[in-house]
C-alpha cells in the first residue's frame, strides 16, 4: 500500500508490530530521510543514490539483520554493476574498441571485484524489527550507496 506521508507509513509499520532500535531516529524520521535519498538527483536529473531494501526472518535478531543486509547489498551490487556495464559500453564506443572482447571481459571482471569493496561505504536509512510469538524476529532495512561509486570504480580500472 502506498502512503502519502512518512507519518502514515510509520503508523502502518507500527500497526504491523515493527519497532525501532533504541538510539535510532524515530521511525517517521527514518522514513522521511529514506524517501529523500530515493529522490535526490544531480544537475542532469540522474539519481544520486542507489537504494535497496530487504526483509529477513530468523530465530535471532542478529542473524535476521545480517541476512537482510546481505540481500540489500546484493540488490545494490546489481545496481552498481548495471551502471558499470553502461560505463563500459560508453568507454568502448568512445574509444572505437568494439570487438575487443577480451578487453571488455577483463574490465568487467575487474569491476566485479571492485564492486564488493565499494559496497563497504553504505548509508543506513531505515531499520526496524518485528518479534513473532514463536520467537522469530523479522528485520527490515533500507540502505543506500552513492551512484558515483560506479564511476569511481571505472576510473580505478583504467
Amino acid at each position: 500500500m502506498l502512503h502519502s506521508t512518512a507519518e502514515e507509513a510509520a503508523d502502518a509499520l507500527l500497526t504491523e508490530g515493527y519497532k525501532t532500535l533504541a538510539g535510532r531516529l524515530p521511525l517517521q524520521e527514518q522514513i522521511h530521510e529514506a524517501w529523500g535519498y530515493q529522490r535526490m538527483k544531480d544537475e542532469g536529473g540522474a539519481l544520486l543514490y542507489f537504494v535497496a531494501s530487504s526483509r529477513s526472518k530468523a530465530k535471532d535478531y542478529n542473524i535476521a539483520r545480517l541476512q537482510a543486509e546481505t540481500l540489500a547489498k546484493v540488490q545494490l551490487a546489481g545496481h552498481v554493476e548495471t551502471r558499470i556495464g553502461q560505463l563500459v559500453e560508453n568507454k568502448m564506443a568512445s574509444r572505437h574498441l568494439m570487438g575487443g572482447e577480451e578487453h571488455v571481459k577483463e574490465i568487467l571482471d575487474q569491476s566485479k571485484s571492485l564492486v564488493k569493496t565499494s559496497l563497504s561505504q553504505l548509508i543506513p536509512l531505515l531499520e526496524v524489527f518485528k518479534e513473532y510469538p514463536d520467537g522469530e524476529v523479522e528485520v527490515m532495512l533500507m540502505i543506500a550507496c552513492r551512484r558515483d561509486q560506479a564511476d569511481r570504480i571505472m576510473n580505478e580500472i583504467d
